[in-house]
């Protein structure tokens, strides 16, 4: 019984809370958010209709891209083009599993990733670069010169605030002595308030080098 609830758990966390589903409610959630504030910046509404003050049309408009037709230039190399969508899907859904978002094993203390060693903050940074790396190459797939320029611009965006983000990464690997998620997760939650000071600089480069990289 204690393993079929402990499996039961498992299963929850992963695709329930704080897993899948809590994660792409964020995602949606973020996304109200952003268009909100960009509205406000340009003297604008933004979504108003869709729920509550707008809040349901980031979920509208991902079910509108489902149903969006799959265009493909003639000149592209079709084969590479169809796959760098998949590709990107396959690399977003690998760096999830490196969340500590549930106890893998009773026997240990702390939660870990579906996916956990030692080094895979490292491994984290690699694919996140690769994703930056994955959106050059559809456009130089396109075969289309406007495609190819906006995706060049596109990748350097997202590369140059790579170097930003891993320094901001590295601090809590220095202030807990691993590069090992779960790890680093565990032993930050025992440190001492006054610690909170170190990071206050790394946070808000975070902060500022994940939006260009949700850009």
């Amino acid at each position: 019984m204690d393993v079929t609830i402990q499996l039961l758990a498992q299963t929850l966390a992963v695709f329930v809370f704080p897993g899948i589903l809590f994660i792409a409610f964020l995602a949606l959630l973020w996304q109200w958010i952003d268009r909100k504030v960009h509205a406000r910046l340009q003297n604008r509404f933004g979504p108003l209709h869709t729920g509550w003050r707008g809040i349901l049309q980031p979920l509208m408009d991902f079910l509108k891209l489902l149903g969006k037709e799959d265009l493909t230039p003639k000149a592209a190399d079709r084969r590479s083009f169809a796959a760098v969508p998949v590709v990107m899907l396959v690399l977003s859904l690998v760096s999830a599993m490196f969340l500590p978002i549930v106890d893998m094993d009773p026997e240990t203390s702390g939660v870990q990733g579906i996916l956990s060693f030692e080094g895979d903050l490292v491994f984290l940074l690699f694919l996140s670069t690769l994703m930056a790396v994955t959106i050059v190459l559809a456009g130089y797939f396109s075969s289309n010169r406007y495609g190819q320029t906006g995706s060049a611009r596109t990748g350097m965006l997202l590369i140059s605030f790579e170097i930003p983000l891993i320094l901001a990464l590295v601090t809590p690997a220095l202030l807990t002595g691993s590069l090992r998620l779960s790890i680093i997760a565990h032993e930050l939650s025992q440190l001492s308030p006054a610690y909170i000071w170190l990071m206050i600089i790394p946070f808000i480069i975070y902060i500022i080098s994940l939006q260009a990289e949700l850009e």
